[in-house]
């Protein structure tokens, strides 16, 4: 029983950890594309 407990929170934390990951890498690529949008804005700010 005891064994059964610790596996499901094994299978737990292991789900939380993959999601948290997911989340930090959408989170990264959103803070690309952000600093990307903010290149193209500068570019077209000083070709005016």
């Amino acid at each position: 029983m005891i064994f059964k407990m610790s596996h499901l929170q094994l299978r737990t934390q292991k789900l939380i950890y993959q999601r948290s990951r997911h989340t930090l890498q959408l989170m990264l690529h959103l803070l690309s594309l952000l600093n990307s949008l903010k290149t193209t804005d500068q570019v077209l700010l000083s070709g005016k």
